[in-house]
């Protein structure tokens, strides 16, 4: 009897770690909420010490109107349109380890009195624009194939009662 149970208990184990192992390279399952955030690099190869521009587009596919709060959507000397912005994710050549080591600093000027709400009807969307060069990362931006997550964080939902935090897939850039 004893036997039997360490076997199918054997067993078990091994049905998981296969599992878990198809789960790894299983696309994400669709998004219980419709509000998405993709975001490409233009162009897709960078030159060496140039800008990697980033295109953040928020869509609201909800009923309802969003909102987004930010000193800009556009780069700015100061780093304000990374307020709610973040690169999640950095990595280089296919190597699986985080390189993200610090956020923008954001220096707000005095003679700016505050964010400015961008409403986000339904059906519509949002791009935030941005430069990735602004995230310090572990070596520097330096020639490779990255691949970034990245996140826009509170998005107001339902009248300023909820927040969301939306990530997106995985994006590609090269720097030359």
């Amino acid at each position: 009897m004893r036997l039997q149970t360490l076997g199918i208990v054997a067993c078990a184990v091994a049905v998981v770690i296969d599992l878990r192992g198809d789960a790894a390279d299983a696309p994400s399952p669709p998004s219980l909420i419709p509000v998405t955030v993709t975001v490409v690099a233009r162009p897709g190869i960078v030159p060496g010490g140039e800008a990697i521009p980033l295109e953040f587009t928020v869509r609201n596919g909800l009923p309802g109107e969003i909102a987004y709060s930010t000193y800009s959507v556009t780069p700015i000397e100061w780093h304000g349109e990374t307020v709610n912005i973040s690169l999640v994710d950095i990595y280089r050549d296919g190597v699986k380890r985080g390189l993200l080591q610090a956020r923008p600093k954001i220096e707000i000027p005095t003679v700016i009195s505050g964010m400015s709400r961008h409403r986000i009807l339904q059906g519509e969307s949002l791009t935030i624009r941005t430069d990735a060069r602004k995230w310090t990362i572990d070596g520097g931006w330096k020639p490779g194939k990255y691949e970034v997550t990245a996140r826009v964080d509170r998005l107001s939902v339902d009248h300023d009662r909820c927040q969301l935090s939306v990530s997106c897939e995985p994006f590609e850039f090269e720097i030359k």
